[in-house]
């Protein structure tokens, strides 16, 4: 259970390559107590990622699921000790309201979030790989991480509720 989950496709602007190097400049102490799992499909940059880890060694650190079921990527949320979103493009991502069901902490890029997510999320700053070590003991903050999950999950209600699931299903049935 002390993985973080990273599920997105392999193209280059979500950023793999963030995770690698800051694992790279991981403290020993940190890197041996954590390790890293990427899911997602190959869009061209599944190999970059590759030779990444193995060029800096970190094969026992990070395990990469091409595509995974729906109840596997469940399980893979439910086990996280958080997801990590160092994406260059999109103010929100699937994964980020994920977590927020699954209540799990999310690390995101700060520079590339929307401004009402900002107060939900740890916030990352991608242009300095050391970034991501000085997050990690956050992780381990029981009463912040419970606060900040818990006030996720009322939020994600808040924005898919049966009723409005109905009224956008509406929507397109008399549209289409």
């Amino acid at each position: 259970k002390n993985y973080l989950l990273y599920p997105a496709q392999f193209w280059k602007h979500k950023n793999h390559e963030y995770i690698i190097k800051s694992f790279k400049n991981l403290s020993q102490s940190n890197l041996n107590n954590l390790n890293m799992i990427f899911t997602g499909e190959d869009k061209g940059n599944l190999l970059n990622i590759k030779n990444l880890i193995n060029k800096f060694n970190l094969n026992k650190n990070f395990c990469i699921f091409n595509y995974v079921s729906n109840e596997e990527l469940c399980e893979l949320y439910k086990n996280c000790k958080g997801v990590i979103i160092p994406t260059k493009v999109g103010l929100h991502t699937f994964p980020l309201y994920e977590a927020f069901y699954f209540k799990k902490p999310v690390i995101y890029n700060v520079d590339n979030l929307d401004p009402s997510l900002k107060d939900k999320v740890i916030k990352l700053d991608i242009s300095d790989v050391t970034h991501l070590e000085k997050l990690i003991p956050i992780l381990n903050e029981a009463n912040y991480i419970k606060q900040l999950t818990h006030k996720n999950r009322e939020y994600y209600d808040s924005l898919f509720t049966e009723k409005k699931y109905n009224k956008i299903l509406l929507e397109l049935f008399n549209n289409f």
